[in-house]
């Protein structure tokens, strides 16, 4: 695989990650530390069924721990060559069986090498890679079978790669991301909801643009919601309907606004055929409009209207036997 996998989608607690400008993940920028972490899950193979379009070539799902039911208390301190420095500190707070909170903030420092040639930005960043983070996860019972959440965090990662089949360096990236939702456990299912901002501003060189740093600002706002549901012993129901709004901004490039809206409707059926032998099968259709404002280059050969009447709608589906 490579580094910068355009088609892979990563998530922290269901919230994604990837970032949509290049199609990538910036595995420094995830704002979480490896002790609060309490499984990883990978799922193979084309899942647009279920999560879209960004997951044709698989999922991966970052899982911390809950911070009304499991109690994360960790300080680590660290140093090696290179002036390698890093900290991290994880704290939970817990108001009986009602309400959990968690903080975590972590970094490091170090004194790297870099290769000649490169412009003066690159050269910098490349030398004196740096990362910090700061994340905060609470949660509160407020019923039986009823639970709310509220999640935040930024990073700030100063670690230079080349990227995006060599035409930029990243020298900084940026982030900062807010979540909440609610989740019932109800006689016709369990109810979720749930809706999150992602921010993040990218700067990059390129040598097209003589070396000089411009910064691509991002932005993306989800909201879910699903119903799970037991038929039966042998048969589950996933029902799910989700809004994506996609935004970024680089005057450096695209001199004005792009971004796009999806509208999106899921279905999953789970039949458990026999104790060691089950039936998956899940089905979404993704609704998706682009929209530009701003002013084109010249020479492009589009106009805005040609931009904001752009779309397309497209079902997706997965099934398997395992």
């Amino acid at each position: 695989n490579e580094p910068y996998n355009a088609r892979l989608l990563v998530l922290v607690n269901g919230r994604q990650v990837y970032s949509d400008d290049y199609g990538h993940v910036n595995w420094a920028s995830i704002p979480v530390q490896l002790s609060e972490i309490r499984q990883i899950e990978v799922i193979e193979g084309p899942n647009s069924a279920l999560y879209g379009f960004d997951a044709v070539s698989g999922v991966i799902n970052i899982i911390t721990y809950d911070p009304l039911h499991d109690k994360v208390n960790t300080a680590t301190l660290g140093g090696g060559t290179q002036n390698y420095l890093g900290a991290n500190a994880v704290g939970t707070a817990q108001i009986g069986d009602r309400a959990g909170l968690r903080m975590s903030a972590g970094g490091f420092h170090a004194s790297d090498f870099a290769p000649g040639r490169l412009p003066a930005p690159d050269a910098a960043s490349r030398q004196n890679p740096l990362v910090g983070a700061f994340n905060i996860d609470g949660r509160i019972r407020i019923a039986p079978g009823v639970e709310a959440f509220l999640e935040a965090s930024m990073s700030d990662s100063r670690v230079a790669e080349k990227e995006f089949v060599g035409a930029f360096d990243t020298i900084a990236t940026r982030t900062n991301s807010l979540r909440g939702g609610i989740s019932a456990d109800t006689a016709i299912g369990l109810l979720s909801f749930s809706a999150y901002r992602n921010g993040q501003g990218v700067s990059v060189s390129s040598t097209t643009l003589n070396g000089v740093a411009n910064w691509v600002n991002e932005s993306v706002t989800v909201v879910q919601a699903s119903d799970l549901v037991k038929l039966g012993a042998d048969h589950t129901l996933r029902l799910g309907v989700e809004f994506r709004d996609n935004e970024a901004t680089a005057p450096g490039f695209i001199q004005g606004t792009v971004g796009y809206d999806v509208y999106a409707a899921s279905l999953m059926w789970n039949w458990q055929i026999a104790p060691n032998l089950s039936l998956t099968n899940a089905i979404r259709v993704d609704d998706l409009r682009l929209h530009y404002s701003g002013t084109l280059a010249a020479g492009t050969g589009f106009t805005q209207a040609d931009y904001n009447h752009a779309g397309f709608a497209v079902p997706s589906f997965n099934s398997g036997v395992v």
